[in-house]
Formats: C-alpha cells, sequence, structure tokens
C-alpha cells in the first residue's frame, strides 16, 4: 500500500511512524508493519493485512492504516486490502482537553478513579479505540485534573470508570464531548461510592464471594474475596447501581441482586432466578427484532430480585 501523510496545512509528513489496525463488530486489532520511505515522500506499507485469515476479524472487518506524529498525535484512514489504491491520511490542528473532577481531592476515594477518552461508535456501531489512560498507568493528578493532547478533533465519550480493590475497571458514566482543535475544558463530579458488607450464615470454611455490576453493556466482576471469623467481607469502592453477589463454596451456592445505595450490610439469601438479565449483541437480529431490549429483564415470574445474564 502507498501511503500519504500530510500536515493541517498540506504539508508532506515525512517523521511519522506508520502502523495497522482492523476493527469489526466482534471486535479490534492491531500491530507494527513494515514501511519504506520514499524519496517523494511517500511510504510503501509492505503486508499491512492484519489477520485478514483470522475467523475473530470477521468479514465486516475494516482495516485502517496509522499514522503516529509527534507534533499531531495519531490518525488513521481505512483501505481495502488487496486492491493496491493509494491512501492519504492528512491531519488538522490537534485538539487539548483539559478535565477536572471536582471533589476528587479530599474526597479519601483518590485513586479510585480512571479517565478515558473513547472515539464514539460509528454508523455501523463499530467503537473506536480508546486514548490516554489504561489502569494503573497514567492517572489523575492529586487535584483531580488530568490532560489529554494531540487528540484528532471530533466526537468522543469521556469513559469514567472506578477502580475497585480488585483492581477491575467498573464504568460509571460516558459524557459524550466533541472536541475542537485547541484547549477545550471539561468539569466532571466525582462518582458517589459505597462499601459494602455482605454476611454469609453457617457458611463453609471455603466459602468465597464475588461481586459484579449490572449494565445493558453486561456484566464487570471484581476479585473473589474469603470470609473473615465472623462470617463476613466487605466490598468497597462501588458506584451506584445493581449488582449481583454470588457465594461459591463446597455446600450450595447461589446468588442474589443488591442496588446500592441502599443498606450498606446485607445479609446473603441466595435466592432462585426469577427473569434474564438480556445483552443483545446483535441489535438486528431475531431476538431484538421480537422486542427483548438489552439490559431489561425477561420476566420468569413475578419476581424480578434475582436475575441470570442472557447475552445474544
Amino acid at each position: 500500500a502507498i501511503v500519504w501523510v500530510y500536515g493541517p496545512n498540506g504539508e508532506v509528513l515525512r517523521d511519522v511512524n506508520l502502523s495497522t489496525r482492523y476493527r469489526s463488530k466482534r471486535g479490534s486489532g492491531g500491530g507494527g508493519a513494515e514501511f519504506i520511505r520514499r524519496p517523494d515522500g511517500s511510504s510503501w506499507v509492505l503486508n499491512p493485512v492484519i489477520d485478514q485469515q483470522d475467523e475473530s476479524a470477521g468479514e465486516d472487518a475494516h482495516y485502517y492504516i496509522v499514522a503516529n506524529s509527534n507534533r499531531y498525535g495519531q490518525k488513521e484512514a481505512e483501505y481495502r486490502p488487496g486492491e493496491g489504491s493509494e491512501t492519504t491520511i492528512q491531519f488538522s490542528e490537534p485538539a487539548v482537553l483539559e478535565v477536572s473532577i471536582s471533589g476528587y481531592a479530599g474526597s479519601g476515594q483518590e485513586g479510585a478513579v480512571s479517565l478515558s477518552l473513547r472515539k464514539q461508535r460509528d454508523d455501523e456501531g463499530m467503537e473506536g479505540r480508546y486514548y490516554g489512560t489504561s489502569f494503573g498507568l497514567e492517572q489523575l493528578d492529586a487535584e483531580g485534573r488530568q490532560t489529554f493532547q494531540k487528540i484528532e478533533p471530533g466526537a468522543y465519550d469521556l469513559v469514567v470508570s472506578v477502580i475497585t480493590e480488585g483492581h477491575q475497571g467498573l464504568v460509571w458514566d460516558r459524557i459524550p464531548v466533541t472536541l475542537k482543535p485547541g484547549k477545550n475544558a471539561l468539569a466532571v463530579p466525582m462518582p458517589p461510592l459505597y462499601p459494602l458488607t455482605v454476611t454469609c450464615e453457617d457458611a463453609a470454611a471455603d466459602t468465597r464471594l464475588s461481586i459484579g455490576r449490572l449494565s445493558a453493556d453486561g456484566e464487570t466482576s471484581s476479585s473473589s474475596r474469603r470470609l473473615d471469623g465472623e462470617g463476613r467481607t466487605q466490598f468497597t469502592r462501588l458506584p451506584p447501581g445493581d449488582y449481583v453477589v454470588r457465594k461459591y463454596d463446597s455446600k450450595a451456592g447461589g446468588e442474589m441482586l443488591v442496588t446500592l445505595p441502599g443498606p450498606s450490610e446485607v445479609r446473603f439469601e441466595a435466592k432462585p432466578p426469577a427473569a434474564f438479565f438480556v445483552q443483545l449483541r446483535n441489535k438486528t437480529g431475531y431476538l431484538a427484532a421480537a422486542g427483548l431490549q438489552a439490559g431489561r429483564g425477561a420476566g420468569l415470574g413475578c419476581c424480578l430480585r434475582t436475575r441470570r445474564r442472557l447475552s445474544v
């Protein structure tokens, strides 16, 4: 593939690195690429197809050449493998986003929140890649501020996540933001976080409890915990929402539904399944056409207090 990369004013950029990526409704992948710079300023990208034979990419996969510039950040352009046409990538003046979390400093929950920036879904429902932080790498400063630099202007979601003590990221909110070239600023509130103590009566010695947060995007689980000598365990840093607490031991297991905010201490009482928690992976499939909606309970009885997931 022959690739041309231009700056905001139409100048040919020679100090860029090139890589390749694919995205589909099943997921995404990418990596490095071999490329040769040509005297006219363009580049030959060798063997640019990534996982074209990999079934995980799917027939609906879209393939991209990605340019990385120290001055302007990163930008991609779609290409069609095997067609041999030239691909052009032109940068615009990059955007800078300064985010501040009000109520972060002095909350006692410093280090429990992580921010990332994600391009909004395209018309085919495929999500763009993340910009910025990964859990445990780039963090907010002590005042709850974070700056995203060298971002391509456009429509994004600022993803606010809570990092549990099990180092799992629970998505708390997705805030739409349209970035313009130059400086952008956004203030967001600190998410409220709650502890939850669960007591198990007559528990076996090997009993463990886990907790997962339910949402339309599915379930995110934290690490499981053993009970203390009094048959209790505590989960902390939990944002508001519906959770499923699961019990694992050599006796009968089970699960129960808990909603936060609510009682800070509950007794584990396993209940039989009474509904399905629906997660629709294909929004045009026959179940969606039949009226099922993501995140809604598909009732098997009159009680919806305990649910199982149905991922279709």
